[in-house]
């Protein structure tokens, strides 16, 4: 178990080593709303609604995105040796809306070294999404720094690492959309302690 998280992690295992890739900033973070409005400062990502209220009455979808700088992982062998892949997340807040079900997916930009998150409408919408896709459904979230883990998420990096043009040390951007639920996650987007 990873403890003491102050960012989004990727955690890799590639044949039995573990290898870990955090966010540095809130710069490598955003938030899309339906309308293509980017949210690029906030201080916690919600998974996947922007309340605006503390029970949710009245919310807005919104996609997710997360762009891990600097993956050090070379294309070969790491992109059939990889074993498995997680998303982990610091729970930031616990409200009502924490307990309730909720159902997102995940994917990846289909880039060989995704740009940081911009002010331009839609910057999420428009990139090119990865094919392979992961269904989550976050357990609920009863403590204030809780790490979330992602199902395994592997298929997405296999085919990003397999890109043309991939090198270790490349940026990574995963996503996570809403699909069904009222619940409501909060992670930190970057914590300083």
């Amino acid at each position: 178990m990873v403890r003491g998280l102050v960012a989004s992690m990727l955690l890799l295992a590639v044949g039995a080593q573990y290898q870990a890739f955090t966010t540095t900033s809130r710069a490598n973070s955003a938030e899309e709303f339906t309308n293509g409005q980017m949210l690029l400062t906030s201080s916690d990502l919600e998974l996947s609604h922007e309340c605006t209220n503390i029970e949710c009455v009245v919310y807005n979808e919104q996609l997710v995105g997360i762009i891990f700088p600097a993956v050090g992982l070379s294309a070969q062998p790491h992109s059939t040796s990889l074993t498995g892949a997680h998303l982990v997340l610091d729970i930031d807040e616990v409200n009502p809306p924490s307990y309730q079900p909720l159902t997102v997916r995940i994917f990846g930009e289909r880039s060989a070294n995704a740009a940081q998150p911009s002010g331009t409408n839609f910057d999420f919408s428009l990139r090119t999404r990865t094919s392979a896709t992961v269904m989550w459904s976050p357990v609920p979230s009863s403590n204030t720094h809780e790490l979330l883990y992602s199902p395994d998420i592997s298929p997405i990096l296999r085919e990003i690492l397999a890109l043309p043009g991939w090198t270790s040390g490349n940026s990574v951007g995963i996503f996570i959309e809403y699909v069904s639920g009222p619940g409501v996650r909060w992670a930190e987007s970057y914590r300083v302690n």
